[in-house]
């Protein structure tokens, strides 16, 4: 009970330093569903017609070859589809000389049988299992930020790989828009951080999350680099060259961590070197 009210806790005080929340979701139209209604239909009517056209039954009602010899009516069966054959049955004679007699005869194509097996899967089921592959994605992905962190999970195919990353390690958040956010719904943000890149897709909110982060990186840099010069002016009342060179030291590291910019560090450190 102990850890659970703990856990409580630190719930109610992460909601109440959240920034903004990621609007995750799948937002399927009705003009959407009309699209991937029409595809199966098509798909199907294409893969039956298929089938009609490659299968074929002849009927021959017997007879005389031309060496006298009578034959009884038969049927000749085809099954293919487009033109790709899959199985033939027919009868005839067979053997030679004496030894000749009627018999059925039959033919199967395997490598034609998978060849039609898989463009129908191509036709029917990818769509079907491309759709449920976006719905677990969807389901698997969170972006929450933060006053200090943003935390969240993103995707690859359809395991998921959670995210913490405090807000001063973060260069930027830029919003993609393209043919796949299309299909998927929604679109991408793309984070750049001293850890690497990482995409969020399915986001319907995105304009705002980056619009309110970037803001939130922004005073989070004006404060290190506002602390920056206060620190420097600290060192001249008190402890001029001593505490200068350790000064010098934490902005390098925090240069080097990607803290702040070249830019940045080239005004603190003349800052703090006007202090010798």
């Amino acid at each position: 009970m102990h850890i659970d009210s703990k856990n409580k806790m630190s719930d109610a005080e992460n909601k109440s330093i959240e920034i903004i929340r990621a609007d995750v979701r799948r937002l399927l139209s009705q003009k959407r569903k009309m699209i991937f209604g029409i595809y199966i239909i098509i798909a199907v009517i294409f893969i039956v017609v298929g089938f009609i056209k490659g299968t074929n039954t002849v009927h021959d009602e017997g007879g005389h070859t031309v060496y006298g010899d009578s034959y009884p009516a038969y049927d000749m069966k085809e099954v293919g589809w487009y033109g790709m054959n899959i199985t033939f049955e027919t009868e005839g004679w067979d053997g030679k000389g004496i030894y000749t007699h009627w018999t059925e005869k039959k033919e199967s194509h395997p490598g034609n049988a998978a060849i039609v097996v898989l463009i129908v899967f191509a036709l029917i089921g990818m769509p079907i299992i491309a759709i449920a592959v976006m719905k677990k994605q969807c389901g698997l992905t969170s972006f929450t930020v933060s006053q200090k962190h943003i935390v969240g999970s993103y995707c690859i195919l359809i395991s998921a790989k959670s995210i913490n990353i405090p807000i001063e390690r973060i260069d930027y958040l830029t919003i993609s828009n393209g043919y796949l956010d299309k299909i998927r719904s929604g679109k991408t943000i793309m984070l750049r951080s001293s850890f690497g890149n990482v995409k969020f897709h399915y986001i319907q909110n995105a304009d705002d999350v980056v619009a309110k982060t970037t803001q939130l990186i922004e005073q989070m840099k004006n404060q290190t680099i506002d602390v920056g010069f206060q620190t420097a002016k600290n060192i001249k009342k008190e402890k001029p060259k001593s505490s200068t060179v350790e000064a010098l030291q934490e902005i390098t590291e925090m240069k080097n961590l990607g803290l702040i910019s070249e830019e940045e560090y080239t005004k603190m450190k003349n800052e703090f070197l006007k202090t010798l």
